[in-house]
């Protein structure tokens, strides 16, 4: 019975997969195995205070059951509440210490919050578990860069760099900050690895340079003009698509798996 709501849910049937899982509940009223399932398809159907219950339920089961916790990290960041969120990734870290998604989950959070002296102690720590982890290594950069520690936040985007070499956010961060201390060395090379990448993201309809930073960009003003079109575009797009929730919804969260 459990394959079968596994395989509703990875078909996209939440509704289905739930009323399974439910029925489950029903027989089995202390797995913690179901009661995440439940919780997870609850979220999947944006009922995010249901799911947050039944995360709950699965965690009081067994306060060792990481992937409840690291669940309730993640809704309590959709729901906006990063104290709570950094609750149960700190959690979620005491049981999986060597593990660098949480740390990572975590620095995210005090991001959001804004506390980004913690985020970049966190985003340090998940890159000393794992140096391959290039995400950690391009939020630890942007997190020195919130706290002015430039040469920090140049060495940890040259970082990430080695892993994603043309990837417009890492490199609109460096040439942001090698700017600001006017560090010529690289800058050239960057700038146009940078145009480059932001060219590819305009064909396809991702623009990231706004405005603001065309200048430090060293953009013409057709190029100027292109984007200010394509970010038009991709806000008409956005609200369109938000149109179909209610108020007080959010996005079904990605990448959620059934245990």
């Amino acid at each position: 019975e459990g394959q079968k709501g596994v395989k509703l849910f990875e078909q996209g049937r939440f509704e289905e997969a739930l009323s399974v899982f439910l029925g489950m509940e029903r027989i089995k009223a202390s797995d913690p195995e179901v009661l995440l399932n439940i919780g997870l398809c609850h979220e999947q159907l944006n009922q995010l205070q249901e799911a947050e219950g039944y995360y709950y339920k699965a965690a009081g089961v067994h306060d060792n059951n990481v992937a409840a916790w690291s669940s309730l990290g993640a809704l309590h960041m959709r729901k906006g509440e990063a104290d709570a969120s950094i609750a149960a990734y700190t959690k979620a870290i005491s049981l999986e210490p060597k593990v660098d998604q949480h740390p990572f989950n975590r620095g995210n959070s005090h991001q959001a919050k804004g506390d980004h002296a913690a985020a970049a102690k966190d985003f340090r720590r998940a890159t000393k578990l794992d140096p391959s982890n290039y995400k950690a290594w391009n939020n630890l950069g942007s997190a020195y860069m919130s706290t002015e520690n430039n040469t920090e936040a140049i060495a940890a985007l040259r970082k990430t760099l080695t892993f994603i070499p043309t990837h417009p956010i890492p490199l609109t961060n460096l040439v942001i900050t090698e700017n600001r201390i006017c560090e010529w060395g690289r800058k050239k090379k960057h700038n146009r690895l940078l145009r480059t990448a932001l060219h590819q993201e305009l064909k396809e309809g991702r623009p990231l340079c706004t405005p603001f930073h065309a200048f430090e960009f060293n953009l013409t003003a057709n190029e100027c003009r292109l984007h200010a079109q394509a970010w038009a575009a991709r806000i008409d797009n956005g609200v369109a698509y938000l149109q179909g929730f209610e108020a007080g919804g959010g996005e079904p969260a990605p990448g959620k798996k059934l245990r």
